[in-house]
């Protein structure tokens, strides 16, 4: 890569600080011309060199990925209108960033998929399933294609993630009940009473 002294300025800089200084100074053109014939080639070698790394590195950024914030890109310095309170408490309430929270969301969606895939089969099951079908794919397409701001990338990701956790809880409700009627059923018949 061609270096020269205003390139080492942006060292520590986020990426949305110096692209169109990139893009756009004199000084810069080779930097530019590398970025755009060798740039793609160079990171996939990058990420094939620790191809372990590669793999986990996502995963073990979980937490930010699917449980990340948007606050500052709602900060009323950069210009953004902040949110209406009513629409605050809902995103709170649904969308908020509590490690616990996000883990118990991700128990309701593996436990429940495991436990419809060997007793139920229920198409409603087979919906969460599509939702969360695309959630790891996109953790990696994210985490890699677009390493600068993960937070504001993982927007979808993060949306995905709650809506299915939180269609998890009525399938699960759902599922207890059914099992309760079963059961109050095999009793009913056990002690020879007529069924409903």
């Amino acid at each position: 890569m061609p270096q020269n002294e205003t390139l080492f300025t942006f060292k520590g800089e986020r990426g949305s600080e110096y692209q169109d200084l990139i893009a756009n100074d004199p000084d810069l053109a080779p930097v530019k011309a590398w970025v755009e014939c060798c740039g793609k080639t160079v990171y996939a070698q990058y990420l094939l060199s620790d191809p372990l790394n590669t793999i986990v590195s996502p995963l073990q950024n979980w937490e930010t990925m699917l449980n990340g914030t948007l606050e500052l890109y709602r900060s009323p310095k950069g210009g953004a209108t902040p949110l209406p309170a009513s629409l605050n408490r809902i995103s709170d309430l649904f969308f908020r960033r509590d490690k616990n929270l996000a883990v118990g969301l991700m128990g309701l969606i593996v436990l429940g998929l495991a436990a419809n895939a060997v007793k139920r089969r229920e198409n409603a099951w087979m919906v969460l399933a599509l939702m969360v079908l695309p959630i790891l794919p996109m953790m990696y397409l994210v985490w890699y294609g677009e390493p600068q701001e993960i937070e504001r990338h993982t927007l979808q990701l993060n949306i995905f993630f709650h809506l299915s956790g939180w269609l998890a809880v009525p399938l699960w409700l759902d599922m207890l009940w059914d099992r309760m009627k079963n059961i109050r059923l095999i009793n009913r018949l056990k002690n020879g009473k007529p069924t409903d």
